[in-house]
């Protein structure tokens, strides 16, 4: 059995939005599933924290659905993949550097 103690359950939420929120290369990701019809639609949206202009990241890129799941943890660890591969594909990591220096 699982006893929270007070204010547990906020520290969980917490847990849970730092796990579908995250940093990646510069990037900031959000990996919210939206919840439809009884499925999670693993969704991400993908902010660049920097000029990554000739990266071609310039803009938010928002990935529409990308598949539907039972489980909102199958959703989010899908999406969180898809946004890092999608992001390694793009970005060089020369680029990266000159960028963080």
């Amino acid at each position: 059995m699982l006893s929270l103690h007070r204010g547990g359950t906020v520290q969980i939420r917490r847990l849970e939005e730092e796990v579908m929120h995250f940093l990646y290369r510069t990037c900031d990701i959000d990996a919210t599933p939206v919840f439809s019809l009884g499925r999670f639609f693993a969704r991400v949206t993908i902010t660049p924290c920097q000029d990554l202009s000739e990266a071609g990241l310039d803009e938010v890129y928002e990935s529409g659905d990308l598949g539907d799941f039972r489980a909102e943890a199958d959703a989010i660890a899908y999406a969180r993949k898809w946004a890092v591969d999608w992001i390694d594909e793009r970005l060089n990591p020369a680029v990266c550097r000159k960028n963080m220096d």
